[in-house]
Order: C-alpha cells, then structure tokens, then sequence
C-alpha cells in the first residue's frame, strides 16, 4: 500500500480549487504570541534547520507559526515547491499554473478549540443548535470528545495592507493520511517543514484566498482524546469547534468584514480520504456546509463488507509490504473495547489480548502510542511476526471469521443470514465496522465528490 501523499496524486484538487472562483492588522489574531513570524528568509532558516523531535514539546495552542506578508509570497511559494516537488516537469507545471495566482499573503496558526469551549463562549450559536439533532450527534454534551480540546493547522489570507482578506471566504479542508505520533498532526509537523500537510491548504489560501483547515484528528497534536483511526465521526468532532472557531474569529477581528462561508472544499488521501467523506457529510448535516467539491484518494470507506477483508487478501498472498504495519496496530488498537468512541463487547477487540498486556508494555500496542514511536518503529516492533503479522497483532478469533467468509465467497460476514455470524462472539464488532462504512454516504450525496485510486494500492480495495 502506498500512502506516501505525492505532490501529482492531488494536482487536480489544488488545480479545480486554485482556478475555483470564489480592514484589520492580521496580527491581532487568535494566537496568544507569535511564533515563527515573517517571511521568506524566515522560511528559508525554518526549512533548513533540523530538530529532535525527541526534544519537542508540543506547540501551544492559538499560537501563530508563519506570517507571509503579500510581498513575500511569491518567493515563498517558489521556495515551498522547490522543497516538495522533484526537480523537472512537476515542479514546472506547478509554478506555470500558480504563476498569475500568487495573490495573497499567507497567515498559519495552531489552533485548538473544543466544542465544549465554543459553545460556552457564545451562548446564541449554542441556543441556535441545541434542538439540533445531527449537531448534537458530533458536539452533543455526551458526546465522547465534546470537553477535548481537537487541534489543527489555519490559515487565511492577507492582502497588501497585512489585514485579512474582506468578503466570505471559503472553506478547505485537508485531511492528512494515516500517521502515528502525536507530532505528526499538521500543526506540529508544520515548524518541520518534512512533509506536504500544510502545503495544499496553503496554495488554496494563496491562490483562491479561502480559510483553510488541516485538523491533527483525535490523539494528535494537542488533542487527548483516544485515537479514532477509521472511527467516522471522530473526524467530525475534531473538525467542527475549529470550523466554528475559524469561522467566530474572522468576523469579530475584522468587524464583521470578513466571514467564512457556508461552503468548503474537502481534500484527502488513504486515512484523509475517508476523512474527507466523514467531515464533508457530517459538517453538512451538522451546520448546512455546502461541499463545493470532496476529492477523496484510496480510503476505507466499505468497513462494513470489504476493508479488512481486502487486507487479509493482500496480506495472505504476500502483496502488502512490511513497513505498512503500523497501519494495522492503528486500526486494532481503535476497534477495541477500549476505546469508547465505539460500542465494542469484551472478547470481541479486533487488537490481540497479547498486544494489549498492561504487564508486557514492550509488546503493549497502547504504550507504543504513549511513548510516540514514529512509523518505523512501530513497524520494526512487528518485523519479527512471521510469516502473517496481522494473525498475532490482531483477534485470532475474528480474523478467522473473516478468512472463512473469503474461503466461502461470502461478501458480507456481517450480515446476520451468514452462519458463522455469532452474537456474543462477532455481532458487536461487526456492528462497529457497519457503523464506519461510508458507502452508503457516497451513494446518496447530491454534492461533487471524485474518488481516485493508487495503481500501487493493495490494502483498500
């Protein structure tokens, strides 16, 4: 499974956004003190200099960590895509199609807002949802995450004077892929400058001047919450305080000049694709966001009859490679009966009891989360698993009731008629996957949505 993010996968979202059409100092921001501010030179240093992310501590939160101003945007562009894109017809096309569309300097904070914290500071935006059943789904007060502070990358843009833009902005939204450390949410990864998370938002706030989002999602960045991997309405709960905080923020430092619109455009690849389904259909639902557009990459989105049953195939015949099993303990760690996003009985975890022995935390998957392994590390702690790692990673018992399905050509194990479905061995767990399926949303939008797909894909089906 590839699920490194390459700068062409995506060209023609930021491509359909970029040539989409659509009085304040920007220093008085929401940011309790300014971070890395300025320009190129500053961009230049940032991007040049290593750092130990051992050493790191979080980012605070509202803190700005890059001001562009106009005048220097377009040599930080220039350096941006220089850093990401290979040398030669990639690079080219990008600075060919940007060219005549450097027209706004660039503001980036982290933020972190929880719907708890928004509702309580504006008690008319809560009057106004509290009867509000599809708003109450994602920050209703029993809502697991509703006290939890959710964390992420914004940015919009500022014209010559270093105000921000007047009118409606409108929204973008990116999702990132499937990551492991807390560090490696947008906001963080950012002050890094080692991968392109922040780079799409960035060109649609630079070109098309709208306000963009790249949420860090539940457990990362500065969020507490326990991990939500391919857990639906997690994504939205993560992403909704900082739309209505994005949104509050805009209009009162600009008096009222500038709003972010009813609208946004939605952007993701592998975990973020998924993502991308989630929070477009539940912002939808939940606030009346128009999608102008979902571009969604290779993400899981038939939990309920194919995902894992595809990654059992793949896996068995010796077409996935190695290094993508920190995939698979993301994914046993949140379909457990620890995590109480999900309704999941005890016995029927899809993570091993062996990967979950608070008396062995060397071989314990949660404490390799705490400890904040990177990708790599995590996947060295499973090389050794031979010859099949899921069969000691994940549930014996519901890996089997999975292989049985594809021996038997069976489509949906989940579904009750099937034999080998069992109530009190498989029923909840199944129940979880049904949950997190997003077919029946793409089925039924009557917004755009364009899905593609990796050649080189061999998890998702």
């Amino acid at each position: 499974m590839k699920i490194d993010l390459k700068l062409s996968t995506f060209l023609a979202g930021v491509l359909a956004l970029a040539l989409t059409t659509a009085s304040s100092d920007a220093q008085d921001t929401l940011s309790k003190q300014p971070g890395i501010v300025a320009g190129v030179e500053q961009m230049r240093l940032l991007m040049s200099t290593l750092q130990n992310r051992e050493l790191i501590e979080l980012t605070e939160c509202d803190t700005v960590l890059a001001t562009i101003p106009f005048k220097d945007i377009g040599a930080t562009f220039d350096l941006l895509i220089d850093n990401f894109a290979p040398e030669g017809p990639t690079r080219d096309f990008f600075k060919s199609i940007f060219a005549q569309k450097i027209n706004y300097g660039v503001q980036v904070i982290k933020a972190c807002a929880s719907c708890d914290e928004v509702l309580a500071s504006s008690p008319d935006l809560a009057a106004s949802y509290a009867d509000n059943e599809a708003f109450n789904r994602y920050c209703g007060e029993d809502v697991y995450g509703y006290h939890i502070l959710h964390s992420g990358l914004i940015m919009y843009p500022l014209v010559e004077d270093g105000s921000i833009k007047d009118g409606t902005l409108p929204g973008y939204i990116y999702s990132r892929p499937s990551k492991v450390s807390i560090f490696d949410g947008p906001s963080e990864t950012f002050r890094f400058m080692t991968n392109e998370d922040f780079l799409f938002g960035f060109l649609a706030t630079m070109a098309n001047g709208a306000a963009s989002i790249a949420p860090d999602f539940f457990g990362y960045g500065s969020s507490e919450a326990f991990r939500g991997y391919i857990v639906r309405d997690t994504y939205v709960i993560a992403t909704l305080p900082l739309w209505l905080k994005l949104g509050s923020f805009l209009s009162g430092v600009t008096d009222c000049k500038t709003a972010l619109a009813d609208a946004a455009f939605y952007l993701g690849y592998s975990e973020g694709g998924y993502a991308s389904v989630a929070i477009a259909d539940g912002l939808h639902n939940a606030l009346g966001v128009e999608p102008l557009l979902v571009m969604a990459g290779a993400g899981p989105y038939r939990m309920k009859d194919a995902t894992l049953m595809q990654a059992i195939v793949s896996v068995d015949a010796g077409a996935t490679d190695d290094s993508d099993n920190y995939i698979a303990a993301l994914l046993g760690a949140s379909y457990t009966d620890k995590n109480p996003s999900l309704a999941i009985g005890v016995g029927q975890s899809l993570l091993s009891n062996a990967f979950m022995d608070p008396n062995d935390l060397d071989n314990n998957v949660f404490q390799w989360f705490a400890d904040n392994l990177n990708q790599t590390e995590v996947n060295s702690k499973l090389a050794n698993y031979e010859p099949s790692q899921i069969d000691y990673l994940w549930n014996i018992t519901l890996v089997t009731f999975l292989r049985d399905a594809i021996a038997n050509n069976v489509t949906n194990p989940c579904d009750e008629s099937y034999s080998r479905y069992e109530v009190g061995v498989n029923d909840e767990f199944c129940a979880a996957l049904a949950q997190n399926d997003l077919i029946e949303v793409l089925e039924n939008v009557q917004y755009p949505v364009q899905l593609c797909h990796s050649a080189d894909d061999e998890l998702v089906s």
